[in-house]
Protein backbone atom coordinates (compact mmCIF):
# COMPACT_ATOMS: atom_id res chain seq x y z
CA UNK A 1 0.00 0.00 0.00
CA UNK A 2 1.27 3.48 -0.80
CA UNK A 3 2.01 6.16 2.04
CA UNK A 4 -0.69 8.41 2.10
CA UNK A 5 1.09 11.56 2.99
CA UNK A 6 4.02 11.20 0.49
CA UNK A 7 1.88 10.54 -2.23
CA UNK A 8 -0.87 12.88 -1.28
CA UNK A 9 2.06 15.65 -1.67
CA UNK A 10 3.01 14.57 -5.03
CA UNK A 11 0.14 12.79 -6.92
CA UNK A 12 -2.99 15.47 -5.66
CA UNK A 13 -0.50 18.91 -6.28
CA UNK A 14 -2.85 20.29 -4.16
CA UNK A 15 -2.78 24.48 -4.12
CA UNK A 16 -1.04 25.84 -1.13
CA UNK A 17 -4.57 27.54 -0.54
CA UNK A 18 -5.99 24.50 0.55
CA UNK A 19 -5.21 23.07 4.22
CA UNK A 20 -7.92 21.43 5.21
CA UNK A 21 -11.28 19.54 3.83
CA UNK A 22 -14.52 18.59 5.57
CA UNK A 23 -15.52 14.92 4.34
CA UNK A 24 -19.17 15.26 3.07
CA UNK A 25 -19.13 11.01 2.60
CA UNK A 26 -18.65 8.48 4.74
CA UNK A 27 -15.53 6.84 3.67
CA UNK A 28 -14.75 4.75 7.00
CA UNK A 29 -13.35 1.75 4.32
CA UNK A 30 -10.64 3.91 3.36
CA UNK A 31 -9.60 4.82 6.73
CA UNK A 32 -11.50 4.75 10.29
CA UNK A 33 -10.90 8.45 10.48
CA UNK A 34 -12.98 9.53 7.31
CA UNK A 35 -16.43 9.85 8.76
CA UNK A 36 -19.12 12.27 7.76
CA UNK A 37 -17.77 15.45 9.05
CA UNK A 38 -14.22 14.66 9.46
CA UNK A 39 -11.93 17.85 9.11
CA UNK A 40 -8.82 16.16 7.33
CA UNK A 41 -5.85 18.99 8.45
CA UNK A 42 -3.64 18.76 5.29
CA UNK A 43 -1.25 21.01 6.49
CA UNK A 44 -0.29 18.67 9.37
CA UNK A 45 -1.38 16.05 7.46
CA UNK A 46 -3.52 14.50 10.77
CA UNK A 47 -5.99 11.84 9.17
CA UNK A 48 -5.61 10.65 5.62
CA UNK A 49 -4.95 12.90 2.98
CA UNK A 50 -6.29 10.12 0.46
CA UNK A 51 -9.77 10.82 2.42
CA UNK A 52 -10.32 14.47 0.52
CA UNK A 53 -9.23 13.23 -2.47
CA UNK A 54 -11.75 10.33 -2.61
CA UNK A 55 -14.86 12.67 -0.74
CA UNK A 56 -14.31 14.99 -3.79
CA UNK A 57 -14.59 11.94 -6.60
CA UNK A 58 -17.67 10.56 -4.41
CA UNK A 59 -19.13 14.26 -4.10
CA UNK A 60 -18.61 14.83 -8.55
CA UNK A 61 -19.64 10.85 -9.35
CA UNK A 62 -22.91 11.49 -7.20
CA UNK A 63 -24.02 15.00 -8.60
CA UNK A 64 -23.06 13.58 -12.23
CA UNK A 65 -24.99 10.59 -11.65
CA UNK A 66 -28.13 12.20 -10.29
CA UNK A 67 -28.03 14.56 -12.84
CA UNK A 68 -28.01 12.11 -15.83
CA UNK A 69 -31.10 10.03 -14.36
CA UNK A 70 -32.83 13.33 -14.20
CA UNK A 71 -31.96 14.16 -18.43
CA UNK A 72 -32.52 10.53 -18.53
CA UNK A 73 -36.31 10.36 -17.32
CA UNK A 74 -36.65 13.84 -19.21
CA UNK A 75 -35.63 12.40 -22.39
CA UNK A 76 -37.62 9.06 -22.18
CA UNK A 77 -40.74 11.55 -21.33
CA UNK A 78 -40.37 13.66 -24.42
CA UNK A 79 -39.46 10.01 -26.49
CA UNK A 80 -42.78 8.94 -25.12
CA UNK A 81 -45.16 12.32 -25.54
CA UNK A 82 -43.23 11.88 -29.80
CA UNK A 83 -44.48 8.27 -30.21
CA UNK A 84 -47.92 8.99 -28.47
CA UNK A 85 -48.47 11.83 -30.51
CA UNK A 86 -46.99 10.82 -34.02
CA UNK A 87 -50.43 10.46 -35.28
CA UNK A 88 -49.23 7.75 -38.17
CA UNK A 89 -46.33 10.16 -38.94
CA UNK A 90 -43.19 7.60 -38.95
CA UNK A 91 -40.45 10.20 -38.66
CA UNK A 92 -41.70 11.22 -35.47
CA UNK A 93 -42.16 7.88 -33.97
CA UNK A 94 -38.60 7.50 -35.26
CA UNK A 95 -37.67 10.52 -33.15
CA UNK A 96 -39.46 9.20 -30.28
CA UNK A 97 -37.48 5.73 -30.10
CA UNK A 98 -34.33 7.61 -30.93
CA UNK A 99 -34.85 9.95 -27.33
CA UNK A 100 -35.79 6.95 -25.65
CA UNK A 101 -32.28 4.95 -26.64
CA UNK A 102 -30.58 8.44 -25.85
CA UNK A 103 -32.11 8.04 -22.13
CA UNK A 104 -31.14 4.18 -21.64
CA UNK A 105 -27.60 5.48 -23.09
CA UNK A 106 -27.66 8.40 -20.48
CA UNK A 107 -28.60 5.99 -17.35
CA UNK A 108 -25.60 3.40 -18.69
CA UNK A 109 -23.61 6.69 -18.51
CA UNK A 110 -24.70 7.35 -15.28
CA UNK A 111 -24.15 4.07 -13.96
CA UNK A 112 -20.69 3.89 -15.21
CA UNK A 113 -20.22 7.31 -13.48
CA UNK A 114 -20.50 5.51 -10.02
CA UNK A 115 -18.03 2.68 -10.93
CA UNK A 116 -15.51 5.77 -10.90
CA UNK A 117 -14.73 5.90 -6.86
CA UNK A 118 -14.51 2.00 -7.45
CA UNK A 119 -11.94 2.31 -10.10
CA UNK A 120 -9.63 5.04 -8.39
CA UNK A 121 -10.04 2.99 -5.23
CA UNK A 122 -8.85 -0.13 -6.69
CA UNK A 123 -5.93 2.09 -8.82
CA UNK A 124 -4.81 3.51 -5.56
CA UNK A 125 -5.01 0.01 -3.34
CA UNK A 126 -7.63 1.18 -1.16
Amino acid sequence: MLSAPGVASAAFALPKWVKSCVLKNSLTTIDSTCTLGATIDLETTTGNPFCCFFDAIYSVTNGLFFALVALAAIFTLLGAFNIMTAGGKPEKVTTGRNFIIYAAIGLLCAFLANAIPIVARWLFGF
